[in-house]
């Protein structure tokens, strides 16, 4: 073989292994990855802000109907129940949501950022972003937790005007829920823009197989593992 096409045979060997490698993703960026792109427990398998993202639209969507139906009592209870079931569906069951909880989505999310700051392989710049992300997700925890509770002593209260005060309250903390997580997203997706390497979606495969081990580290599983030993993917 000749000297030219030989090296040729090299760098094409050489650029295609650097392109199998430079798939597999940091750890970081896996966790930032749950948040933004997949999860395994989440309603089609979704990302933990996005499920929250879109519990929170209904929640709004709901108290809007349910200020708006103020003169049937009845139905505004009806849409305050479902405004509950997006935000805890463990208290209100029945409703129109994703079934899983804005609340549940949002500290799952939360806490796989704060998993992405204390990861090895964090750099800088995405370590400040997953913490910044952390910390704001919190007063927003506390607003659904407070809305939820406010649209179900909606639902209990015997006094028609009471109900519809503690509506409008709930219309007005939904439409700030759901502002506070496009921030997140904001935030996040800011952080991600300014990694290098640049941050590419994670695939599938290696969101759903991180796994922590007893001493606290982070790995992926073995691909030839059989399937009876592996759990459902999640990090505990």
């Amino acid at each position: 073989m000749k000297p030219l096409a030989s090296l040729a045979l090299l760098l094409i060997a050489g650029s295609l292994l650097a392109g199998c490698a430079s798939r597999v993703p940091s750890v970081a960026h896996t966790h930032v990855g749950h948040a933004l792109s997949g999860w395994v427990d989440t309603p089609g398998e979704r990302g933990l802000l996005e499920v929250a993202e879109a519990e929170a639209s209904v929640a709004e969507q709901h108290a809007g109907f349910a200020v708006a139906g103020g003169r049937d009592v009845a139905e505004v209870r009806l849409h305050l129940g479902h405004v509950l079931h997006t935000l805890d569906p463990g208290r209100e069951p029945e409703g129109p949501g994703e079934g899983y909880g804005l609340v549940r989505a949002l500290e799952g999310a939360a806490n796989h950022l704060r998993f992405a700051a204390e990861s090895r392989d964090v750099s800088d710049n995405l370590r400040a972003g997953a913490q910044a992300f952390a910390r704001a997700a919190e007063p927003i925890l506390e607003e659904a937790r407070l809305t939820a509770t406010l649209a179900e002593t909606a639902r209990a209260t015997a006094d028609p005007a009471e109900t519809l005060v503690f509506a409008d309250e709930v219309l007005s903390r939904s439409r700030h829920i759901r502002q506070g997580l496009a921030g997140l997203r904001q935030g996040i997706e800011a952080a991600t823009d300014r990694e290098d390497p640049t941050y590419q979606p994670v695939e599938r495969w290696y969101l759903f197989n991180l796994i922590r081990l007893p001493s606290g580290d982070w790995i992926f599983r073995n691909r030839n593992d059989p399937p009876s030993s592996r759990n459902s993917g999640g990090y505990l």
